[in-house]
């Protein structure tokens, strides 16, 4: 097998397709242009799902979570400037789930000991919000571009996601979250339709108690032994459903795309530990409010409109696994009384993953020495560069390599690039400056996005406005 051919492409940034170069020989080979397309250069989907806790003392937290998911999706201008305080969410689908996952058959005073409401989609108000309908659609849309109401939408929202407070009193909300994005999500499931493939997964919890999603249902059992019912799930943790196996299902849900998940939860978490700024949850886990005593258990926040909240700390877990994972998370407090700062928190994270440049894909596969294709995350012989206008400087993961009539060319930052073994590139690039670059690209292999593989750009977006980006791939073809 031939050392074949380097294949590349050139686009303007924000071009919807490439606009390659001639082919040229060099002593390497053939430098040979491949088509590329660039994946919605606007604002992603959403799918926005509300995990709500039903159970008693749960009335004032809902009722102002409903205004903040209205708030999301059609923020206001607050501060009169003429423009929305932060970015709407696009195109969302939104579904509610409550917290209610029954006790396992076991009778533990739950409506439904079996499977609550089972993390499926609500439809039916709870006849708390006055002048509601009998029933909805599984999950509700707003699209303002298709003329729809948005004064609608809202009463619509509120009267769906406001689910009361006669939901059982252990409450489940991560399980229901696994199971609405995975058993339910899928074809002839109970929420199918309501996950698109090419959508963010936004979710968003409230809660004023911590997760207690069961593994065993024996924990609700008549064996004295295990203490009083009503602290069970703290006193026995190996009887709850293991978080780390948790993060694995939600996960699942975005197969080989972590960074289109984002878990917002607003609970128990003492407010001045809610500052939405690189949030270090392992910090927020060892603060003394944040611990639990089984036999005891404290309130870890109070606030006047709300009452007290217990520390959340298995869904905390959560939020860190996803985030270690390569999505992203977000505590809240619902110990505050004005909720205006969890909206901006969560809106100013959702806009953030809207890339106004998205991935790049490739229309040949990229192929090893041994003629096996290469696989996603493996370190690719490639080179992205972008050329931004001269005096510029080269942003976040890059590095400048030369200034040419065109401009200022600068190399993005691969990820593992300036550590061993990949000091150098493939054309004896030096690539230490990447060392611990966040900026960076990666490549991916067969996806429903890039059946060919492509470049996957982290995080986004990346390209300067007038800029022109190249990608350039060593491959190995039979026959060149």
């Amino acid at each position: 097998m031939d050392r074949g051919w380097l294949a590349g492409f050139a686009l303007a940034a924000g071009c919807a397709t490439a606009c390659a170069d001639p082919a040229v020989r060099s002593p390497a080979g053939l430098y040979a242009p491949v088509g590329i397309r660039m994946i919605d250069p606007g604002l992603p989907e959403v799918d926005l799902l509300v995990v709500v806790d039903d159970s008693e003392g749960m009335a004032e937290e809902q009722a102002r979570f409903a205004d903040l998911i209205v708030d999301l999706v059609m923020p206001a201008d607050a501060d009169g400037d003429g423009a929305p305080d932060w970015n709407a969410v696009s195109n969302p689908h939104v579904g509610v789930v409550s917290s209610d996952m029954g006790t396992g058959g076991v009778p533990a005073g739950c409506a439904d000991a079996e499977l609550g409401d089972d993390g499926v989609l609500q439809s039916e108000p709870a006849g708390v919000v006055a002048g509601c309908d009998v029933t909805y659609p599984k999950f509700l849309t707003f699209d303002p571009v298709a003329g729809d109401d948005a004064r609608r939408f809202a009463e619509d929202l509120r009267c769906v996601a406001t689910l009361g407070t006669a939901g059982c009193g252990w409450e489940q909300p991560l399980a229901a979250l696994e199971k609405a994005v995975t058993v339910h999500a899928g074809p002839g499931g109970a929420n199918e339709g309501f996950l698109r493939p090419d959508a963010i997964l936004a979710v968003v919890i409230v809660t004023n108690e911590d997760d207690c999603s069961v593994d065993d249902p024996a924990i609700f059992g008549e064996d004295a032994a295990l203490g009083p019912l009503e602290l069970r799930c703290l006193a026995h943790p190996q009887m709850l459903r293991r978080v780390d196996a948790l993060v694995a299902s939600v996960l699942s849900a975005k197969p080989g795309r972590p960074e289109r998940i984002f878990v917002a939860a607003i609970g128990g978490v003492p407010p001045d530990l809610a500052a939405p700024d690189e949030q270090d949850f392992d910090a927020m886990l060892a603060d003394p409010r944040m611990s639990t005593d089984a036999e005891a258990p404290l309130p870890s926040c109070e606030a006047a409109s709300v009452g007290t909240a217990f520390a959340p700390r298995r869904i905390v877990e959560l939020l860190g696994g996803i985030a270690d994972a390569g999505g992203r998370g977000l505590a809240q407090s619902t110990c505050q009384d004005d909720w205006t700062d969890a909206a901006r928190a969560i809106a100013g994270i959702l806009g953030s993953l809207h890339p106004d440049q998205a991935d790049a894909c490739l229309s040949d596969v990229l192929v090893q020495p041994d003629g096996s294709a290469l696989s996603t995350g493996e370190h690719a012989s490639c080179k992205v560069l972008e050329t931004i206008q001269k005096g510029a400087s080269c942003g976040p993961g890059r590095f400048q390599v030369e200034v040419n009539e065109e401009g200022v060319v600068c190399q993005l930052c691969q990820t593992g690039d300036g550590e061993p073994p990949h000091e150098l590139d493939f054309e004896g690039t030096d690539l230490r400056p990447c060392a611990g670059a966040v900026n960076r690209w990666s490549y991916v292999a067969e996806a429903d996005w890039c059946p060919d593989g492509g470049i996957a750009f982290t995080p986004e977006p990346m390209f300067a406005d007038g800029s022109r980006v190249s990608v350039q791939c060593l491959n190995f073809i039979e026959g060149r």
